[in-house]
């Protein structure tokens, strides 16, 4: 269409692209730094928040005997919306985790929800280890 097109020069022109690209880094790299600081905050420190250097989503990754699946149904359950990691991967082994996104929400939005996945992650392996223990197992 080529009315868009012009449009669209125009706006790259006028240096519109510009000025929405320079505020979406800043933005972002606010709402990085506020989750790296939740994660610090709420998080296990078994649970690792994988590399966030750019992008809107980020990774908090699992040990392996505990069920991302099942971490996420709690979590959703809460109101949190998170997707498991392993529910993408052919290898479950190297894929057991949280994917989150945090690029349309503020920092208070993304504390509050890094608060209740610390909990989903800390209520999750009590359950585990009482099973274990009522199945004279040792963890």
């Amino acid at each position: 269409n080529t009315a868009l097109q012009l449009a669209l020069a125009w706006f790259i022109d006028e240096g519109h692209l510009a000025t929405h690209l320079r505020t979406l880094r800043q933005v972002g790299g606010e709402r990085r730094d506020a989750l790296r600081a939740s994660c610090a905050r709420h998080l296990p420190p078994w649970a690792r928040l994988g590399p966030i250097d750019s992008g809107f989503h980020a990774c908090i990754h699992l040990p392996p005997d505990l069920s991302d699946r099942a971490v996420v149904r709690t979590v959703r359950e809460s109101g949190v919306l998170a997707i498991s990691l392993s529910s993408g991967c052919i290898d479950q082994e190297h894929g057991n985790g949280l994917v989150i996104g945090f690029g349309a929400f503020d920092a208070l939005t993304i504390d509050r929800s890094l608060a209740v996945i610390g909990r989903a992650l800390k209520a999750a392996v009590r359950s585990e280890s009482g099973l274990h223990q009522r199945a004279g197992e040792k963890r």
